[in-house]
Formats: structure tokens, C-alpha cells, sequence
């Protein structure tokens, strides 16, 4: 997936190259966001492109949305989650690709919701794309939207600096995850709930990396990522 070329009527202009930043597999497409020039870096225009998946040809970009480094998430219903990454504020998008026909833009903005939180890090949609789990840098908890109209609907209590988020594959368990040196560093939730079932905390010097948790299918097992606070001894 080695997107060259911007599309006609980019801000960043005809023939400004394209970097892919973000893939996500959980859609009828493979999604990805994307920035002209240096990803995320100043002056950079992005946006939001969807690859067949079996073809492996991009079906096309839309500029419509998340424009710095866009953090993406496809669920199986055709929902793709979006928000730009370390804006303060963050807005978060709904775009649907079920109903994608060629010669139309591959993605539908449905929804659109302004000023969610700060320095988004980490969206994760529940596998029927019914709800999106934002971690932010603030606010200092895990806020859930739901498909209908980007609606409030819930809070995963979290420590300081939330950066982590994953569902298991059965939708019953979400882990959610900080990188506070005062707290524990993940958090698992029964879908829905209000108090953890689980807290773990990796201890001094190592601290949850941002994306860096995963569920298995059945809930019964969670992955985590750690590293200095520097990104590095992963």
C-alpha cells in the first residue's frame, strides 16, 4: 500500500506525495489515514484513503475530516471511526463504506462530533461498530460514542494520560489502558461496566506504549505493549 500521488482538489496539491500513518483491517476495505509531506509534521494536509482488499488498489481518498494524523478504526458493520492524533481539541468522524459504489467517494461522512477531548492517541471501535472508545490525553478517563449521532453513552474510568484502548472480538470485554506513573496501567471492563474486573500495573520504568493493547476473540486474554516514557526498550 504506496499511495504517490495526491488527489485532484488535495490541500496539499497535486503531485505532494502521500504517507500512510494508520491502517485499519476491520471494514468491507482496508482504511488508512494518510499526511502530504512529513506525516503529522508542519504544513502537512492529510486525510483518509480505503484500499480493496483484495486487489490491494486504492478505491480513493476523502480530505473531508481529520486533515494532521488521522487515527482510523473500521468495524464489520462498514463504520470507520477518525480523529486527528496530538490536536488539542480533537474531533471525531463517522464515516460508513457499505454502501461504496465505484465512481463515488469511497468513504460517507455520516457523522461529526467537535472538541471530544485533547491529544487524542487511541480510538477502538466495538466489532459491530455500534460504539467508539476514545483514550485521550485529557480528559483522564475513556469516553464511549455511539454510532447514533456520535452520542455520549459511557465512561471506562481511568488513571492520568489515557492512551489505549481494544475490544475483544465477542464485543464483552474492553481493556483500556493509561501511561501514568501513579496509577495502574490497564484497566479491564466488562462492556458496559463501571468498575474494572482486573487492574494491572507494570511497575516502575515501564509504561503502556500509546495503541498498545489488544483482546483476544473470546475476552479471555489481553495484550500489552511497554516501553520507557520515551517510546524506546519496547
Amino acid at each position: 500500500m504506496r499511495p504517490t500521488t495526491a488527489p485532484a482538489g488535495h490541500p496539499g496539491g497535486s503531485g505532494v506525495g502521500l504517507r500512510p500513518g494508520d491502517v485499519s483491517g476491520g471494514g468491507p476495505g482496508v482504511v488508512y489515514g494518510y499526511a502530504c509531506n512529513a506525516y503529522g509534521g508542519s504544513g502537512s494536509y492529510g486525510g483518509i484513503g480505503v484500499v480493496d482488499a483484495s486487489t490491494g488498489s486504492v478505491l480513493g481518498t476523502v480530505t473531508t475530516g481529520p486533515f494532521y494524523a488521522p487515527v482510523v478504526v473500521a468495524a464489520s458493520g462498514g463504520q470507520v471511526y477518525a480523529a486527528d492524533a496530538g490536536l488539542s481539541p480533537s474531533s471525531l468522524f463517522l464515516y460508513d463504506v457499505s454502501n461504496s459504489t465505484p465512481g463515488t467517494a469511497p468513504l460517507q461522512l455520516v457523522g461529526e462530533r467537535a472538541s471530544i477531548c485533547d491529544n487524542l492517541r487511541d480510538l477502538a471501535a466495538s466489532p459491530d461498530g455500534t460504539q467508539v472508545v476514545t483514550g485521550c490525553g485529557w480528559p483522564y478517563e475513556h469516553d464511549v460514542y455511539s454510532v447514533n449521532k456520535l452520542a455520549s453513552v459511557g465512561v471506562y474510568p481511568s488513571g492520568t494520560y489515557p492512551n489505549a484502548a481494544a475490544w475483544s472480538g465477542d464485543g464483552q470485554v474492553v481493556a483500556v489502558g493509561s501511561d501514568s506513573a501513579y496509577a495502574p496501567d490497564v484497566r479491564i471492563y466488562a462492556a458496559g461496566g463501571t468498575a474494572p474486573q482486573r487492574t494491572v500495573d507494570f511497575g516502575s520504568g515501564a509504561y503502556l506504549q500509546p495503541r498498545g493493547l489488544v483482546v483476544s476473540a473470546d475476552g479471555s486474554q489481553t495484550w500489552a505493549v511497554t516501553g520507557d516514557m520515551y517510546g524506546g526498550n519496547l
